[in-house]
């Protein structure tokens, strides 16, 4: 951390969220570590996955028409997929309100994802100024579990001015349904 952050309050939070067990465990350590906290605000960021391939650039300059009518489907397209992820973080949300979190301090936000989820969530933390990143501990192989996963150390490599906090445990894993 920089010495410019040192001590930074951790009150302004980004949760990244997913549908994974370790994701989970971040918005139970957030409900833990802030409930009935004075002043904090959370914010959980789900990260939309890529625009498919029928998106993409088809190689030949679009005329006006051609780019408001892409634009429509991915719009769309987004829609569609904010509506998948909306019961999952409505389900965090309501997790963390139980938990003694204010309901107006808690959002939602979804970006739609260009590179990797853990540099959009990087990103949207330094645009929207928070203090705070919470991600799960990450790692899908199977196996031991890793020291970390891929996302979660990028996210420490990247969010070198700002409080980045690892949440997860080795011990057994509980998933949303469990809460």
């Amino acid at each position: 951390m920089s010495p410019a952050k040192r001590g930074a309050p951790l009150e302004n939070i980004i949760i990244a969220l997913d549908d994974s067990e370790d994701s989970w465990l971040a918005v139970v350590y957030a409900g833990e570590r802030f409930a009935r906290s004075a002043g904090v605000k959370i914010t959980l960021l789900h990260v939309l996955p890529d625009l498919p391939p029928e998106f993409w650039d088809i190689g030949h300059f679009l005329t006006p028409a051609e780019r408001k009518a892409r634009q429509r489907l991915i719009d769309e397209w987004e829609k569609t997929q904010e509506k998948k992820w909306t019961s999952l973080v409505q389900k965090a949300k309501d997790y963390l309100v139980r938990s003694g979190i204010s309901a107006s301090a808690v959002r939602r936000k979804f970006v739609p994802g260009i590179g990797d989820p853990a540099t959009e969530t990087v990103t949207e933390a330094r645009k929207g100024g928070f203090t705070t990143i919470i991600i799960g501990r990450g790692g899908v192989r199977k196996g031991p579990p890793p020291p970390l996963g891929g996302n979660a150390d990028k996210v420490i490599r990247q969010a070198w001015d700002m409080n980045v906090i690892v949440a997860g445990r080795r011990a057994k894993r509980r998933g949303p349904e469990s809460y």
